[in-house]
């Protein structure tokens, strides 16, 4: 056509399209040429369909349009629009019509707006006709048919009607979470969107046998972040197998730049120049094997620094002066150079280093050993990462751009010779970058271009690159949520509707000057996003599946769902009356546990029901062997004995008693079982610096400062923190820093004054204690008791304290152990013994709460217990610890302290409390990283005539009777 319009490559675009529609509309030889059929389009520009409408005037042009609706929908407005122009009587005009539709269909809108201007024959779908449905539909049906018809009061129309006859809400609703037919899954990672959808595939396969797997479609904004677990939740793809539980799949939309790790490296490369250089990105750039190869760091040197990175507090920046330039306080705390200062200065000073700063700077202990070659590989690594940075701020020809590419290629990544994929993907990088020399030339363009123009070019090239996908191969089909995927499926699945990163924000680099001016048919890529997330909610058949990360992994706290789908959710909620109720139970909105493995799902009944939410169900094998029908999960051990065997003779030490009692279920199942959950207890990488005034608990700053004053003597924290605190990365910067120190000194002055009169001349002299104890039988218990200081009146005293908090069970326990040795190793020399352990606690003083400074409760009870009771106790916890290593204790502290201190009347209640928590705080059952979870899988340690509440009866009995023999306080006896 171009040459048909007499197109020269030096005419201008307006031009050239001028010369384009002359030649369409003056026939051009399309007389008598076949019809023209456009198919997968939501819109056109206006000189694409221009073109459409001149190749009309000689031969048959089909447009086929999905329109959502079948009314005349041009003129509908949002809300917001129509509350603006109240004053205006041309938006009289306007009304609303379908909240979705105006929300999620400007696209499509414009684009019908269009083809009415154009005069063109509109033939509809006869199935347009059969709407509405009836009444016995699914919530997925309804919703679509009010789209359809433009009625938005078919949705939630049965609720209403049972309502005005006289139900409650509260009686309707449990009845609606049987459909399945939509639901909006909140996950708290990628990963778990992805093992909720298996087993919501596995159940929609078991519930409909007609179902196949090519009849189901998966699609998200960016399918590629989720592209490394596929396999490992669905196995290698395209593989078939008579399994049930197996799930063919296929992966589309995926290309070169995202199916390889280097060309990922390469693209974290590409947009340094905006990078926080947060920790955890510049190690997944170390994780790449080419950056690994090129710097010389083993997988040992990877492990060592990320251990003492982790210590050091390395969060982002490079130096204080990035942070400045970042708009944050120019100090080096939590950069990068802070923490290889305190390393280096750990290397330095070695062993030596006692908290002592050297010039300014708090060493780093335990560098040492053979990986410390790795430090210096990381420095070289990011020396070469901040030339890159500060390259990127300037200015530059295109081919001088490109041969600095191919420089810095070498510079960061050296293929494997062996490995072709990693080979063949740097080639293609140096292809892509070399190219950028080529077009300059070409274009003999010689200009110095900024270097966001240059990302733009090269972003563009790495997303062109070939080795994409098919679409439909057969088996489920996971792709991208882009144009022409929203074809009908029984089953449409949406992954990734998380707020920020859908819609898709556009990367232009401020070139596209047409957003200064939009007009009708210009590409606008967040509303296409949302009419892309309209098509998919028209093309599911039976069901749609929508999940997004709702919860923070780390801190549980709620996470925006995608706009799209939170106006979705909100024209539900204000359906179904329940937009001003926060707290009702939405049939179509499930909340997922953390973990794969939680007990609620899998718990189940007498009657094989679920015990809980029955949207929570798991096909998982590796959870869920096989069983009697109808007897619920099988337990994770065998039924458990209701008391601990005897073990006789031996030798235990003090610290592996004291840590077996601290948290009994993980201590056996890792020393007893060899099961070891650590790699789900980590935490993540603090990506950025401490911003709260609350110091993280598990470092108990609290505790050493209390102690350190206590050792000096002193009754008053310093004004100043001292050096370890200060220049440690714990304390945040700033006011907020200052404000946390003063909040320190604040909470732990009433704890200082009611400590320091115990000691003797008010200081804390450490006098720790070596016992050798004979329990009998050849039993024996070696060990230090360290928290044993020189008290006040020549005594000996056993002090602790726990900051902030009240003491619990297991630091009683911990107290009942070290006294019970100090007094049977000191029995014989008459020496005076004492011992307190102080807790604090809030309470109400005039109108408001303060935290109080108090001797911990039931001291007094374990004192006042004689040699040979502490002597029998003793031997009680060293059987039940050793019989732990077979069988493990359920013995859950917290529980079983809600049990213990109750009133009999109340214990159940109070230690299902506990054990499963409330809406706001976890239980101990839901404690990370899962070892209780995983210990009383298949167990209902509250079912009165099972072996598990027997078996939790009995441990709690046993600590109890140790701790306070005469029931003053644990599990007193019924009143009379």
């Amino acid at each position: 056509m171009a040459a048909a319009a007499g197109c020269h490559p030096a005419a201008t675009p307006r031009a050239a399209q001028r010369r384009l529609l002359q030649a369409l509309r003056a026939g051009g030889g399309l007389a008598g040429d076949p019809p023209l059929h456009v198919f997968g389009v939501s819109h056109l520009p206006p000189d694409v369909l221009a073109a459409l409408q001149a190749t009309a005037l000689h031969t048959p042009v089909h447009l086929y349009f999905p329109d959502p609706c079948r009314e005349h929908w041009v003129y509908l407005r949002k809300q917001r629009f129509l509350l603006a122009h109240a004053d205006d009587p041309e938006a009289l005009y306007y009304e609303v019509g379908h909240p979705l539709l105006v929300a999620l269909g400007r696209i499509a809108q414009d684009f019908c707006l269009s083809l009415d201007e154009c005069d063109a024959i509109d033939e509809r779908d006869p199935l347009d006709e059969a709407e509405p449905l009836g009444r016995a539909s699914s919530l997925l049906d309804r919703l679509q048919s009010s789209i359809r018809c433009l009625q938005p009061e078919l949705v939630g129309a049965p609720i209403r009607e049972q309502r005005a006859g006289g139900a409650s809400l509260e009686d309707i609703l449990p009845a609606l979470s049987h459909d399945a037919s939509l639901r909006v899954h909140a996950c708290h990672t990628r990963l778990r969107e992805l093992e909720v959808l298996k087993n919501a595939l596995l159940r929609f396969l078991a519930d409909d046998p007609a179902l196949q797997h090519r009849d189901i479609v998966v699609m998200a904004p960016d399918i590629g972040a989720y592209a490394p677990y596929l396999a490992a939740v669905f196995g290698e793809p395209a593989q078939y197998r008579s399994d049930p539980l197996h799930i063919p799949w296929h992966l589309a939309d995926v290309g070169l730049a995202q199916a390889h790790p280097l060309m990922n490296a390469f693209s974290q490369v590409l947009d340094l120049a905006e990078s926080r250089f947060t920790v955890s990105e510049v190690l997944d750039f170390l994780d790449v094997p080419a950056v690994a190869r090129r710097f010389a760091i083993d997988a040992g040197g990877r492990d060592a620094l990320e251990r003492w990175l982790r210590r050091a507090r390395v969060a982002w920046g490079l130096d204080a002066a990035m942070k400045a330039a970042a708009g944050a306080a120019a100090v080096d705390a939590n950069s990068w150079q802070f923490g290889l200062d305190r390393m280096y200065a750990g290397l330095i000073v070695g062993q030596d280093a006692d908290g002592e700063l050297l010039d300014g700077i708090l060493p780093l202990q335990g560098i040492a050993g053979g990986t410390v070659e790795a430090l210096g590989q990381l420095d070289r690594l990011l020396g070469e990462l901040r030339q890159v940075r500060h390259a990127f701020a300037g200015a530059r020809p295109l081919a001088a751009w490109s041969a600095w590419l191919l420089e810095r290629l070498d510079a960061l990544f050296l293929a494997d010779p062996r490995d072709a994929a990693e080979q063949n993907a740097l080639d293609a990088l140096r292809r892509l970058t070399a190219g950028l020399a080529g077009q300059a030339a070409e274009a003999d363009v010689h200009t110095p271009l900024p270097w966001s123009v240059v990302r733009e070019a090269l972003r563009g090239a790495l997303d062109a690159m070939p080795e994409r996908q098919a679409f439909l191969l057969g088996g489920v089909t996971f792709c991208g949520l882009v144009p022409q995927r929203s074809i009908p499926f029984r089953v449409v699945c949406l992954l990734g509707m998380n707020e920020g990163e859908f819609p898709r924000p556009g990367h232009d680099a401020g070139l596209n000057r047409i957003l200064g001016q939009p007009r009708r048919g210009d590409r606008d890529t967040r509303n296409e996003d949302r009419y892309l997330f309209l098509e998919a909610l028209m093309s599911a058949r039976d069901a749609l599946h929508v999940s997004y990360v709702g919860e923070g992994v780390h801190d549980g706290k709620p996470r925006n769902p995608a706009a799209p789908l939170a106006e979705l959710l909100q024209f539900l909620d204000e359906q179904h009356g329940l937009a001003a109720d926060a707290k009702a139970e939405r049939p179509w909105h499930v909340r997922h546990p953390l973990q794969p493995f939680d007990a609620r799902y899998y718990e189940r009944d007498a009657q094989g029901q679920p015990r809980h939410d029955p949207r929570l169900f798991s096909y998982e094998p590796t959870f869920l062997a096989a069983a009697p029908a109808g007897a619920g999960l099988p337990p994770f051990l065998d039924p458990p004995r209701a008391a601990p065997e005897t073990v006789a003779g031996g030798e235990i030490s003090l610290g592996a008693l004291k840590r077996f009692w601290r948290d009994p279920v993980r201590d056996a199942l890792q020393r007893g079982q060899g099961i070891s959950l650590q790699a789900l207890d980590d935490n993540g990488w603090p990506d950025r610096e401490p911003l709260e005034t609350p110091l993280e608990k598990i470092e108990r700053v609290d505790h050493r400062l209390l102690f350190e004053a206590l050792a000096a003597g002193r009754d008053e924290l310093p004004v100043e923190p001292p050096a370890w605190l200060a220049r440690s990365g714990m304390l945040a910067g700033g006011a907020i820093g200052e404000q946390t120190w003063i909040r320190l000194r604040d909470s732990l002055r009433p704890l200082l004054a009611q400590a320091q009169p115990l000691f003797a001349g008010g200081s804390a002299q450490p006098q720790a204690q070596a016992i050798d104890l004979d329990l009998g039988d050849g039993l024996r218990l070696t060990g230090v008791v360290d928290r044993v200081f020189h008290g006040a009146g020549d005594s000996l005293l056993w002090f602790d304290a726990r900051p902030g908090r009240a003491a619990h069970l297991k630091d009683l326990l911990a107290f009942y152990i070290d006294w019970a040795c100090l007094k049977l190793a000191r029995a014989d020399d008459g020496s005076r013994l004492q011992a307190t352990l102080l807790e604090q606690v809030w309470r109400t003083r005039g109108g408001g709460s303060v935290l109080v400074a108090q001797r911990a409760g039931m001291l007094d009870a374990v004192m006042a217990q004689d040699d040979d009771r502490l002597r029998h106790g003793l031997r009680r916890l060293i059987e039940a610890c050793r019989a732990a290593e077979q069988r493990p204790l359920l013995f859950f502290p917290r529980t079983a302290q809600a049990w213990a201190a109750s009133e009999p009347e109340d214990r159940r209640a109070k230690a299902i409390a506990a054990w499963e928590g409330d809406g706001f705080n976890p239980g101990e059952r839901d404690y990370a990283p899962g070892y209780a979870a995983l210990l009383s899988r298949g167990l209902d340690l509250f079912d009165e005539t099972g072996p598990a509440h027997r078996a939790f009866i009995a441990a709690t009995e046993l600590v109890c009777g140790v701790l306070d023999p005469g029931h003053t306080t644990l599990l007193k006896e019924p009143r009379p």
